[in-house]
């Protein structure tokens, strides 16, 4: 899964509020959306790479430049990995197949984003809609993601007590994977001073395996126990 990009919308957005500013015109730093650490212990996940911070600048005429400033820090399902090798690896023991049987690495993932804009500028609902928009285009095509549709909207309680809306679809992972399917997650919102969007992805369902006489799940994984594990990790990002 791959770093949400900021869309040109935002930045057209920041244009127009600030054509009748000269100069160059600060951006906060944008905060890392860290997801609790002691959570992420109590469920067996863990931060991957270090934070990314970058810095886009766009200049808006001889005498005037804007940035933005964003984050992205991303999470992987550590605990989930473990249960699918051992899963694969109970397969290939009770089927006596050979150990160089390879099937690629699967596990859940969170992203999460924190965008900052100069002078002041608040993102209306409606370009909060299309970043979750986006976003669940991103996923579809990053993830090579087949029929990708909405499914439920869930409501969660960060730490700081905003309520914010998390949007859940499912779609096929691909063809050649038997019953696997997969659960994406978007959510995005507003506090004072960011923008933050949060995505996941989650396995779900079985891949099953036919080799001749041997076939059968290689694993199964329950995508909708995994969900609520997710939602209570994204509840705690601050």
């Amino acid at each position: 899964m791959k770093k949400l990009h900021i869309s040109s919308i935002l930045v057209t957005l920041i244009i127009l509020s600030c054509l009748s500013i000269t100069g160059c015109i600060d951006t906060p730093d944008a905060l890392p959306a860290f997801v609790d650490e002691s959570a992420l212990d109590s469920y067996g996940w863990s931060q991957i790479e270090a934070v990314e911070y970058k810095t886009f600048e766009q200049k808006i005429s001889n005498s005037t430049s804007v940035s933005i400033n964003s984050t992205v820090v991303k999470y992987r399902n550590d605990r989930l990995a473990e249960d699918i090798e051992k899963q694969i690896s109970d397969f290939k023991n009770n089927h006596n197949l050979p150990v160089n049987v390879e099937v690629p690495s699967i596990t859940s993932e969170i992203h999460t984003s924190r965008i900052t804009f100069p002078a002041g500028v608040k993102l209306p609902n409606d370009i909060i809609n299309r970043i979750v928009e986006s976003s669940v285009n991103d996923l579809r095509s990053e993830n090579n993601i087949e029929d990708l549709k909405a499914t439920s909207t869930r409501q969660i309680i960060l730490q700081s007590g905003l309520t914010v809306p998390v949007y859940i679809h499912s779609g096929a992972k691909d063809s050649g994977s038997g019953g696997l399917s997969v659960i994406a997650v978007v959510a995005a919102y507003e506090n004072e001073d960011s923008s933050t969007i949060i995505t996941g992805i989650i396995p779900n369902g079985s891949m099953s395996v036919n080799m001749g006489p041997v076939s059968g799940n290689l694993f199964t994984i329950d995508g909708e126990l995994e969900l609520e594990e997710m939602l209570k990790l994204i509840a705690t990002v601050e």
